[in-house]
């Protein structure tokens, strides 16, 4: 048995199951699931399944019945009320894997189970699984590296060899019922079962599906014609497989119909099983006229709204106490970051008033060393400029005593000068000879005056 990985938890966290009475069975379902919703506006809703698994018992006692995307056992459950046919239930999502295996212990007769996920090749795929109300499906979005592992159905049929020649193959797996189909046609071209997939354009050519190619391979390999449910089970017609134009429209009319919402259910039988197909047509229509007075209407409008309302009102309270949680969670975290920061900012800032304290008094210790300096040089200088004064001082006092001296000197020259007698008779002869000399030089010039 292959195990996938981990896969994306369902909403609501808390996993609590609730349960429903199911064709005589109670089954286990998570409490988001939408079945007990649907089956309390459309009691009757999935039991076409069961009609088929009886119509084809009938001509095929003990084959095989294959249900891909088996859930937490409800078709099982529908199918085993209506016939003894052995099961093989293939699950891909863990979560609903566990429901199913306590959900099918009260089943009687041969089932078995396989948890692994299905595609048209065996391969690892990049992407997750998600779980909600109800319903698994993968997506190739995911962002987190994570793989899931698949494996063709033939594949899977190999390690449940009772399941080989079975008759009847449904398949319900959110947009991935072409891709199956196409990776199974080989077994399907041999075993030749009566097919029931879910036809949804929208999610197969999401999904990377065949779309209408299918039919053409389906008729390549000896299908003919199909029986067409829209999506409460409630039929539609029989349609042959080769009317493309037809096939067409429905198809496109799906995504946007006011009536179908998105998909139909095609049923498809091999031209050895045509008397099958009739008769499912034929108790399809008898059931329909015999319950059009009394029975609960096909789904509509009204009522589809109505189903969707029904799921608010059931889920709202829980849905709001799960969003005040989160929100309340969130602030939480909110309030917690803002604290964080603000503890943290008041560090940042103890620490950068610590760094101003440390350079003011730096900047306190630069300047005491500033002016202790400018006051040692100021010393310096002063002293310096004392002692160039005093030399200077000095100097002068010595040229000022020289002068005086000196002029001493010279006054005591000229006193003793004044007072010699040679001195004075010099003056005296200066004066008896200087008449004379005037008048020599009168008589030697002519006597010119």
């Amino acid at each position: 048995m292959e195990v996938p990985s981990e896969e994306r938890e369902p909403p609501n966290g808390s996993y609590r199951v609730t349960n429903i009475e199911l064709d005589g069975f109670k089954l286990d379902l998570p409490n988001d699931h939408w079945l007990p919703q649907i089956r309390n506006q459309l009691p009757d809703y999935g039991e076409n399944i069961g009609r088929l698994a009886a119509a084809v018992e009938g001509k095929y006692p003990g084959r095989g019945f294959i249900d891909v995307g088996a859930n937490v056992g409800d078709t099982a459950a529908i199918v085993r009320a209506h016939s003894n046919l052995p099961i093989l239930c293939i699950e891909g999502s863990e979560f609903f894997f566990e429901l199913l295996k306590e959900n099918i212990r009260q089943l009687k007769g041969e089932i078995e189970v396989e948890c692994t996920l299905v595609d048209s090749a065996s391969a690892e795929r990049k992407g997750s699984l998600s779980v909600e109300y109800g319903t698994a499906s993968f997506h190739t979005d995911s962002n987190d590296g994570t793989s899931r592992r698949f494996a063709r159905l033939d594949s899977i049929l190999a390690r449940h060899p009772r399941f080989q020649s079975s008759k009847i193959l449904k398949i319900d797996t959110d947009g991935m019922d072409g891709r199956i189909l196409a990776g199974a046609l080989e077994w399907i071209s041999v075993a030749r079962p009566v097919l029931f997939w879910e036809h949804d354009i929208g999610r197969d050519a999401a999904a990377g599906g065949p779309g209408l190619d299918i039919f053409e391979r389906l008729l390549e390999i000896g299908y003919r014609t199909g029986v067409v449910f829209d999506n409460t089970g409630e039929f539609i017609q029989a349609v042959s497989l080769d009317a493309r134009q037809q096939l067409a429209d429905l198809s496109d009319y799906l995504p946007g119909g006011e009536q179908f919402y998105g998909y139909c259910d095609v049923c498809a039988f091999h031209e050895e099983d045509l008397d099958l197909c009739s008769l499912v047509r034929r108790m399809e229509l008898e059931r329909r006229r015999g319950r059009r007075d009394s029975g609960p209407k096909p789904l509509n409008e009204p009522l589809f709204r109505a189903l969707v309302q029904a799921q608010f009102e059931v889920h709202g309270a829980q849905l709001d106490q799960s969003i005040r949680r989160c929100l309340k969670d969130e602030l939480q975290g909110i309030n917690a970051q803002t604290h964080f920061d603000h503890f943290r900012q008041q560090l940042r800032i103890a620490d950068l008033e610590t760094q101003v304290s440390s350079k003011d008094a730096e900047v306190h210790r630069l300047h005491v060393m500033l002016r202790e300096l400018l006051v040692e040089l100021l010393v310096e200088r002063n002293a310096k400029n004392r002692r160039e004064q005093m030399l200077h001082e000095a100097a002068l006092n010595e040229l000022r005593g020289q002068l005086t001296n000196a002029r001493e000197e010279g006054e005591l020259m000229r006193r003793e000068i004044d007072s010699s007698f040679a001195l004075r008779a010099a003056k005296a002869a200066g004066w008896i000879l200087g008449p004379l000399r005037r008048l020599l030089g009168r008589s030697s010039t002519g006597g010119r005056s």
